[in-house]
């Protein structure tokens, strides 16, 4: 596994507010759970794709 040091400057910086589908037909708004605590965001980038 390589691991390549991050070009992109986002490594350290805040998350942009995301608001998504939750899994009860409401939406999940990043923001709204950062005010009770730390988040882990887990994203599976070949989960479901071919390769």
């Amino acid at each position: 596994m390589s691991h390549e040091a991050d070009s992109s400057g986002t490594v350290g910086q805040p998350a942009p507010d995301l608001a998504l589908p939750d899994s009860s037909g409401g939406v999940f708004h990043l923001r709204e759970h950062l005010t009770r605590g730390p988040v882990a965001l887990f994203f599976f980038i070949h989960n479901g794709t071919p390769g």
